[in-house]
């Protein structure tokens, strides 16, 4: 690893490009060049030392913030700056020296030797731990547990710091998990300062880190699996801190492993990803189903977290959010409610005034809503499904009334009209009300049973086109599926 600054290493880079541009020699030729020139003007001279004439052992320079505000540029920003010829922050300096970069070949501190803090490893710890332990609690112990790291073999001690990311999927459940235990596992995003020069110092360092990690755990949630700290792969690294939940870092960490924006990173990496600023209610008023503003229906993947999928997420690119993310990302939400006893009267009282065409009249209605939401502007026909898309009554209801209310619609004396027009106003005013959703397949066919049931059967609800054994109207297969549809939620079911 280049004990050369990030910076250097790219104007040295430029620099010789622009040597064998300016003379037409090979690249080693410049690289020669470029070394001898700068050779010479690196010898120790007065002129090096900063403009206040403090040697080094003496305080860091700063540059002169009255005259930079003066110029109208930032000084907030560039309060962070030790030196303005190379960039060296006030994290970064050495304290054997004026404390910037310019001194790399006149100082033998640690900070010359690496300039830049790095970024030792991530790991992904897998624990099994108490029930009750909260998710944040138990990320903010990892983050304390690498304060101090200690080599195993010398008993050397050194500073570290970490940001410990919570996966906002949830963790894996295990048949032989022991009650009252359950699965933790984060993100360890890690930091130290090392001379990486020394053979053999990264493995060592990765090694400290895991050791502290399982130690910790070990020490204080000793469980019969685990705990275990592996190196993250970068795709799955990437996916945690992207789609993280939330993220803690290191208490009080050594000043040294505080690089320059530092506040700001914890800022931006604290705050919510695409600003997601909801606060999370607690988990048992947490609604099992919701509708977000695009009229995507979500459900929560357990009463233990606060984790909602979407319904067909994968198949729509839709990750796994926290209830804050979601609330701030696709929000307002609306949580799927049963229906008003208003309502309910209102559609059993359409069905009876339908008589036998009720069967008919619910599909013609479910036509009219999925046609009108079809066509309106920024909206879906997924709308009429979304309390609960994935369901098999919402799947049957979307391919009825389609393939069948569309037929029947044309047909207006197989249905009773005003009875169409109450039950479609109900399933507008279920899932267009800014403030609830109600699901509708479900609780249409509830309905719908509560009145067939009542009436007698299917019979005294369809028309004798929808009768099993009609010879005109529709296929037998059509009608046999109308029927087990319409009549699914029904106790005479099998009977009718």
């Amino acid at each position: 690893m280049s004990k050369e600054p990030r910076r250097a290493r790219q104007v040295r880079r430029r620099a010789i490009e622009a040597k064998r541009a300016e003379l037409g020699v090979s690249h080693t030729t410049a690289l020669r060049l470029v070394e001898a020139e700068q050779a010479v003007a690196q010898e120790p001279t007065r002129s090096k030392v900063p403009s206040n004439d403090v040697l080094p052992g003496g305080p860091p320079w700063r540059p002169d913030l009255e005259k930079i505000k003066a110029h109208g540029e930032d000084p907030e920003i560039w309060a962070r700056i030790l030196c303005l010829e190379c960039g060296c922050r006030v994290a970064g300096a050495c304290d054997l020296c004026p404390g910037c970069y310019c001194f790399n070949d006149q100082c033998d501190g640690l900070r010359h030797k690496q300039q830049d803090l790095i970024n030792v490893q991530a790991f992904v710890v897998n624990a099994w731990v108490p029930a009750d332990l909260g998710r944040r609690e138990f990320a903010e112990q990892l983050a304390g547990a690498v304060r101090t790291l200690v080599r195993a073999d010398t008993g050397e001690r050194y500073p570290g710091r970490a940001e410990v990311f919570q996966s906002v999927y949830p963790g894996q459940t295990y048949p032989g998990l022991p009650e009252g235990t359950r699965h933790a596992a984060v993100l360890v995003d890690t930091w130290v300062l090392r001379d990486w020069e020394v053979d053999g110092e990264v493995e060592a360092v990765s090694d400290d880190i895991a050791n502290a990690l399982e130690g910790f755990v070990r020490e204080h949630y000793p469980a019969a699996w685990g705990p275990v700290a592996h190196p993250a792969e970068d795709k799955d690294a990437e996916r945690i801190v992207q789609d993280r939940e939330f993220v803690v870092f290191t208490q009080d960490p050594d000043p040294m492993l505080l690089p320059g924006g530092w506040e700001d990173r914890v800022a931006r990496l604290t705050a919510l990803p695409e600003g997601d600023e909801a606060a999370t209610p607690p988990l048992d008023e947490l609604p099992t189903r919701v509708v977000d503003d695009r009229d995507q229906g979500w459900h929560r993947t357990s009463h233990d977290d606060a984790m909602y999928r979407a319904d067909f997420g994968e198949r729509r690119g839709l990750t796994l959010l926290s209830y804050a993310q979601l609330a701030a990302r696709r929000g307002p939400l609306r949580p799927v409610v049963p229906p008003t006893p208003e309502d309910d009267a209102a559609v059993t009282g359409a069905l009876r005034l339908a008589g036998r065409k009720a069967a008919a009249t619910v599909l013609v209605a479910a036509y009219r809503v999925a046609k009108q939401y079809n066509t309106d502007a920024g909206r879906s026909v997924s709308r009429l499904y979304a309390g609960r898309e994935g369901s098999n009554e919402s799947h049957g209801l979307r391919v009825l009334a389609w393939e069948v209310g569309c037929d029947l619609a044309d047909r207006p004396g197989r249905y009773h009209e005003a009875a169409a027009e109450t039950i479609a106003a109900v399933l507008v005013r279920w899932t267009s009300s800014e403030d609830t959703f109600t699901e509708v397949a479900e609780n249409l066919l509830y309905l719908f049973a509560e009145v067939a049931d009542a009436d007698g059967g299917w019979e005294e609800v369809a028309d004798r086109y929808l009768q099993p054994g009609a010879r005109v109207g529709h296929p037998a297969h059509i009608i046999e599926r109308v029927r087990l549809f319409l009549m699914g939620k029904s106790a005479t079911r099998l009977s009718s």
